[in-house]
């Protein structure tokens, strides 16, 4: 059953103790309010913990380094450059909001979106990065390197919510979970250049969900002169990967049939240090299947909102599963005794939302009201459930970040 009363005094108890930041306005035609007209300058004087309202514009690229900081973005922000986030401590936490590249026309082998040594909780909303169309030969045998939409080192807790990624995205040694994101690789853009693999993990743990779409790049067969292979949908080295929602795909063909060999991967793991997981509900489409079984396991959707709005969670389970819902503030990954999957919570500071058997007309779900106030931008709760039942065992889901905007 839904616990109303004690969500309720969690959320007070919560509002009341998180200091209001300051919130400073960024607006490159300056108009009133204004506090800077860059985001460069922004990011650099703004004080540990603040907010910066961007408003409509085109913006320089920015390095966000050794603070807290919330940005969020009007629709309308764009930006042409390099944005480098990190590093930071385990008690720093970013968030970044509405984020939109104008162009991918970026120099040979450029990241956009360059996350190093994050120690403390990131969270990537509704950033917006366009398919790389540039592709300049590297060797005279026409190879070529194109930019990557995102590349995360080092990042401990790194949530990629709402996100369009056209090209591509890498996560080296982080503790990764997207939700409702798309994450492509490029298509063939010369003969012997074929598609790209859409996600690559490294000596990680990543964990997809919601309406989550990956899928390779489409390599080219021009009527059996010239072959390009095709992108990999998921693509991981010595990492754990949990795979509870959405539709990977290997990259396709687009001129004819391929041989075999120049199919692209659904998901391919080497050297694993465990089984890839993968639940029945996610759909799975490409030349060859994963190189992995199925495995039951529930899975947590969630949505931030506005002041005066409302953040919610809910969870996707086996019918008859005992599920029990919590939310608190954001701690390091904590692995729960029994449970492999590591919790994003605060042990100190979290309560029991939810509890009850799931029934896919009844699901578990929790909400909290968030007063209409300003001064709760950046509020940030984490989500997280534990689900039992005959066929998904004893498990954690994936965690949920939720932002007040």
């Amino acid at each position: 059953m839904q616990n109303r009363s004690c969500l309720t005094i969690l959320a007070s108890s919560f509002l009341v103790a998180i200091a209001p930041p300051q919130t400073l306005i960024v607006d490159a035609a300056n108009g009133p309010g204004t506090s800077f007209t860059q985001l460069p300058t922004a990011t650099v004087q703004a004080p540990d913990g603040a907010v910066l309202l961007v408003r409509p514009g085109t913006y320089s690229p920015f390095t966000l380094a050794n603070k807290s900081l919330t940005i969020l973005c009007d629709p309308g922000v764009s930006l042409a450059g390099t944005v480098t986030l990190g590093p930071t401590q385990p008690h720093q936490t970013l968030n970044v909001r509405g984020l939109t590249w104008s162009t991918a026309l970026l120099a040979t082998g450029t990241i956009l979106l360059d996350l190093q040594s994050c120690a403390g909780p990131v969270l990537l909303e509704e950033i917006v990065q366009p398919a790389n169309v540039n592709c300049l030969p590297s060797s005279p045998f026409g190879q070529c390197y194109r930019s990557f939409g995102i590349a995360a080192l080092d990042c401990a807790q790194l949530a990629v919510r709402d996100c369009t990624i056209a090209c591509t995205a890498t996560f080296e040694r982080c503790n990764v979970a997207v939700e409702n994101c798309r994450i492509t690789g490029e298509h063939h853009l010369v003969p012997l250049v074929g598609g790209r693999t859409a996600l690559t993990v490294r000596d990680s743990t990543l964990q997809l969900a919601g309406n989550s779409f990956v899928a390779g790049g489409d390599g080219v067969n021009n009527g059996g002169r010239a072959y390009a292979g095709a992108g990999n949908g998921i693509f991981a080295w010595t990492s754990d990967l949990r795979l509870a929602g959405g539709t990977v795909r290997g990259g396709g063909n687009t001129a004819g049939p391929f041989p075999a060999p120049f199919g692209g991967f659904t998901v391919i793991e080497s050297a694993p240090t465990r089984p890839t997981r993968i639940d029945p509900r996610v759909a799975l489409t490409g030349f060859y299947g994963p190189q992995a079984g199925t495995d039951a396991m529930p899975m947590l959707t969630g949505s931030g909102a506005p002041t005066g709005g409302t953040l919610s969670s809910r969870v996707t389970t086996r019918d008859g599963d005992l599920t029990i819902l919590v939310v608190g503030l954001p701690g390091p990954p904590a692995p729960l005794l029994g449970i492999a999957d590591a919790f994003w919570l605060e042990p100190s500071a979290h309560v029991f939302v939810a509890i009850g058997v799931h029934q896919a007309a009844n699901p578990i779900a929790g909400s909290i009201q968030v007063p209409n106030d300003p001064g709760l931008r950046a509020l940030r709760l984490h989500w997280q459930a534990v689900c039992q039942g005959p066929n998904t065992g004893f498990q954690a889901t994936n965690p949920v970040v939720t932002l007040v905007r």
